[in-house]
């Protein structure tokens, strides 16, 4: 999966080299919506930074142990998605996700997410996705339940984030839950 077209107006690309000044502007302007949740957003602090992230994101995905994207609405950069903790002798990944403010509301996480999955259950052939979101991020949690994932707990204080210790809900998906929520999905009247 390195470009996938969402809508007529959204698409997932890898992350590449030549989108470091978008994404660094991107950071910029959502620093302190990105800092309540993400520990990372306070390191990026130059085009260089996010350049090094870019170069590290890139040789982890060339190991097999990421796959990058970054989300495009309108032809601008409006977040990332990803494949992290890629262990394909476990079959199993985690997705990570964020938006800028300005790009919330549209449904590109969940679209996002949902390309992501297909890609995981069908080309990678991956048994487990999990999602772990900070518990009070109700509008994080929301994406992994719009999609069918099944909350499996919560791991107490297990994230700091600016001095703020957070509980991370646990969210888990299966091949056979993916299955099944895609059976869920179509109707039967058609």
């Amino acid at each position: 999966m390195l470009y996938n077209i969402l809508d007529e107006v959204s698409e997932l690309r890898l992350l590449q080299y030549y989108q470091s000044q978008a994404l660094y502007n991107l950071i910029k302007r959502n620093r302190e919506h990105l800092g309540r949740w993400m520990p990372w957003i306070d390191d990026q602090e130059s085009e260089y930074a996010i350049y090094g992230f870019i170069r590290d994101s890139i040789g982890a995905f060339s190991q097999g142990e990421q796959l990058p994207l970054t989300i495009w609405h309108q032809n601008t950069l409006a977040g990332m998605v990803g494949l992290y903790e890629i262990k394909p002798h476990h079959r199993k990944a985690q997705i990570g996700y964020w938006l800028g403010a300005e790009f919330q509301g549209n449904g590109l996480a969940t679209m996002s997410i949902r390309a992501l999955l297909v890609h995981a259950f069908t080309e990678l052939w991956l048994n487990r996705v999990e999602i772990l979101v900070a518990d009070h991020n109700t509008r994080s949690r929301a994406v992994p339940e719009r999609l069918g994932f099944k909350l499996e707990g919560m791991l107490r204080r297990a994230f700091i984030v600016r001095e703020d210790v957070q509980d991370l809900a646990v969210y888990g998906m299966t091949q056979h839950d993916w299955m099944e929520f895609q059976g869920s999905l179509v109707d039967p009247m058609s």
